[in-house]
């Protein structure tokens, strides 16, 4: 398993998913300055990122790890601010997403 990323955003990836020795990866957020805000993309990688691991049957322990200070701050207020005319859809579709990536995450077949 190499690294890899989805939809790449103004500071790279969201979230990358590396092997870091074998049997061992790391799921990694990436957007530090962002303080590693939940968004649209976050959901996407971690979506994509657990269906690698569910498919490598070589991994048998994942690490959720972050860049930065902060783990996770929440969703992204910025991102919010820009869709006030539709809000509550907005912010409803961003639960519904990345409540299906924790989901994903909760239910990997090897420990995080």
């Amino acid at each position: 398993m190499a690294s890899s990323a989805c939809e790449p955003g103004p500071g790279g990836p969201p979230v990358t998913l590396d092997l870091l020795r074998p049997g061992v990866a790391a799921l990694t957020l990436r957007r530090p300055t962002e303080r590693n805000v939940i968004t649209h993309a976050w959901a996407d990688a971690m979506l994509a990122h657990c269906a690698s691991l569910r498919a490598g049957a070589d991994i048998g322990v994942v690490l959720l790890r972050a860049q930065g200070p902060a783990f996770c701050v929440g969703a992204d207020v910025r991102e919010m601010a820009r869709h006030l005319d539709d809000l509550p859809n907005y912010i409803g579709a961003l639960i519904d997403h990345a409540h299906a990536a924790i989901v994903a995450l909760q239910t990997l077949p090897m420990p995080v």
